[in-house]
């Protein structure tokens, strides 16, 4: 960081930081749209990027999405700094509203049932009270059958839902680069 305190800020002050920024978050949009905008790449490859990255950021591959928008982002030629900006999109209080609208998309495209399974069937092995479990895959199969009903619907609509946002952000920062790399004196030529 170039301007920083000289005292340290306790670990609870840079959690609340880093969820609300004290400056708000129209102030870090825009310090984020104007470093991407001095990236020497085209406003076409810097908004790709970014939309490559919000929709990386609506799958529920938690843990995986800069991994995901950055191999996007490098088979389709786009900024992969960019891509990994627009996983941001991504966070703690974003991220189940993503995945509750994919899913009820997801469920209403395939036309399954509003409500879900009531239970998951227990964890296995459920008689030896909680204090060691068989971690064998026939465990693996059963947590996966238990999971099945609710990744089909989640994933398809992530697929969509990350689609239209990827497209909304792609001619929103598109724009926004150009307007700002337009703005910006060019420099002499010696």
């Amino acid at each position: 960081m170039k301007f920083q305190s000289r005292e340290k800020a306790s670990a609870p002050a840079r959690l609340r930081q880093f969820v609300w920024p004290r400056s708000g978050f129209k102030r870090a949009w825009t310090y984020l749209l104007y470093r991407m905008a001095r990236m020497k790449a085209s406003p076409h490859k810097l908004a790709l990027g970014f939309a490559i990255g919000a929709f990386a950021s609506f799958t529920p591959l938690l843990g995986l999405h800069i991994i995901l928008a950055a191999a996007l982002a490098f088979l389709l030629r786009a900024n992969v700094i960019a891509s990994a900006i627009g996983t941001a999109l991504g966070n703690p209080l974003t991220l189940p509203l993503m995945w509750v609208a994919s899913y009820d998309l997801g469920a209403w495209i395939l036309r399954l049932d509003s409500q879900a399974p009531a239970s998951f069937g227990g964890p296995p092995n459920a008689n030896t009270g909680g204090i060691a479990h068989d971690w064998s895959l026939t465990a693996l199969r059963d947590g996966w059958t238990a999971l099945e009903p609710f990744i089909w619907p989640l994933m398809l609509g992530s697929v969509i839902l990350g689609s239209l946002f990827g497209l909304l952000f792609y001619v929103i920062i598109r724009r926004a680069v150009m307007r700002i790399q337009a703005s910006r004196p060019v420099p002499a030529k010696p």
